[in-house]
Parts: C-alpha cells; structure tokens; sequence
C-alpha cells in the first residue's frame, strides 16, 4: 500500500468523521426534544434513527455513483432535452467519485456509531 495514497486519503477521512459527529449531535438534539414533548422515552429512537439515516446515506452514495458511472451519465446526456449538454469526462467522474465517497464512508460511520450507541441503550 502506497503510503501517499494513505496521507491523501485522511483529510477525507477526517471531514467523514466530522460530519458522522455533527449527524449524532443533531440526532441528540431530536431525541431530547422528543423525550421533553412526549411522557414515553423510547430507549432505542437514536440507534434506530442513526441506523436509518446510515441506511439512506448508503443507498443515496450508491445511487450517486450509479449516476457518475460512464454509461448511465452518456445515456443521460443523449436523452436530455437540455440545449447545454456536458460530456461525461473522467475528470468530472473523478470529482464526483471523491464525493460519492464521502457520502459512503460519512454513512458506514454513522452506522459504526449507531452500533455502539446501541451496545450503552
């Protein structure tokens, strides 16, 4: 394994993380507030919660890399009635697979911590 590779990849892993902590302080939020609206405290809402927004996370990144891929977006593009069409370069591939891969690695975090959340509940 290149240990370039391992360097360029820890920013992303780092902004993941970040986002991963900021899905659970909202899903916190969302709990407390429930718990003060209603008498009935469920003890699994955020392990639940945090297990269907991993869930949507990963089909959206699958979805989006779906679309990114070469024959989906040609066919797009020849379908498309819009007078602006971009062709499908790699470069725009690239860039949108960095993307699609922080929504993937975001989503399998926030399942992680959903795991854990749930082993405390």
């Amino acid at each position: 394994m290149d240990l370039e590779k391992v360097k360029g990849f820890l920013p992303h892993l780092r902004e993941c993380f970040i986002y991963s902590v900021i899905i659970l302080a909202i899903d916190l939020v969302v709990f407390l507030v429930i718990s003060f609206i209603t008498p009935l405290v469920i003890r699994s809402f955020v392990p639940f919660l945090l297990l269907v927004e991993s869930g949507i996370g990963l089909t959206l990144g699958g979805a989006l890399d779906l679309v990114s891929s070469a024959s989906v977006s040609k066919f797009l593009e020849q379908t498309s009635r819009s007078t602006n069409k971009e062709p499908w370069t790699i470069k725009k591939y690239k860039i949108r697979q960095i993307t699609t891969n922080k929504v993937i690695i975001t989503s399998g975090m926030v399942f992680l911590i959903g795991l854990i959340v749930s082993l405390f509940t």
